[in-house]
């Protein structure tokens, strides 16, 4: 089984192949360019570095959200474009989701946080139960300081993950239990296609070859949609 992982859900694309032994090929870029023009190259270039081609790729798994709204649209356009030529499945995966398999298995609450501006945060809460990622607190766009409350009830050590880090890390230390936060270093904080696509393979397995909804999860409306109802709504 050779899965195609795409994941262009913040300012990082990040592509890979892998089957079920190994990551075949790999490449990360994060830079001010954007995902229309890295996208398509890399993938390119992940799939020549396989030494397969696209006849030889049994699954397409791609970040379906949350994240960058014309970011998820470019990679979702992105597999659909590639797997209508050779009729490949697409498996959509949480951005979120991906996050927590860069520690799969991992026996700590894991909590991904991807910033969705105005100290607010995309986020979760989940737990690895034999080989399968658990919901602990669903999929929500949230107020950090929403969150950390949210997480004081929590009676357990845990993980933060993800690009708002950056942003929240003194907050979160300040608020939450010395002893019981930790934080993952930049290389396993970021969305990885390889993480992705071992998700989708877990899905695979789990599911029966399942169809899968490829609706994009924004879990919000974009800003320009919430601010014509907010003045909509003050007339």
């Amino acid at each position: 089984m050779n899965i195609l992982g795409i994941d262009t859900s913040i300012n990082t694309a990040t592509a890979a192949i892998i089957n079920e032994d190994k990551i075949l090929s790999s490449e990360i870029i994060d830079n001010k360019l954007t995902h229309s023009i890295t996208s398509l190259p890399q993938i390119k270039r992940v799939i020549d570095n396989s030494e397969l081609t696209l006849d030889d790729i049994n699954y397409i798994a791609v970040a379906n959200g949350p994240g960058s709204f014309t970011g998820l649209r470019i990679g979702m356009s992105i597999a659909k474009g590639l797997a209508f030529d050779k009729d490949i499945k697409i498996i959509p995966i949480s951005t979120l989701d991906g996050l927590c398999y860069n520690y799969y298995n991992c026996r700590k609450y894991l909590c991904p946080i991807i910033d969705a501006r105005n100290s607010n945060v995309y986020t979760s809460l989940n737990t690895f139960e034999n080989g399968m990622l658990k919901k602990v607190i669903d999929e929500e766009a949230k107020h950090i300081d929403d969150l950390i409350n949210k997480l004081k009830e929590i009676d357990g050590d845990i993980l933060f993950l993800g690009d708002a880090i950056n942003i929240h890390k003194n907050k979160i230390i300040s608020n939450l239990p010395k002893g019981k936060v930790q934080f993952a270093p930049p290389t396993l904080s970021m969305p990885k296609a390889e993480s992705v696509a071992y998700a989708a393979m877990n899905y695979i397995k789990n599911n029966n070859d399942a169809m899968c909804d490829l609706k994009i999860n924004y879990l919000r409306m974009p800003q320009a949609q919430r601010v014509r109802i907010e003045n909509k709504n003050s007339k």
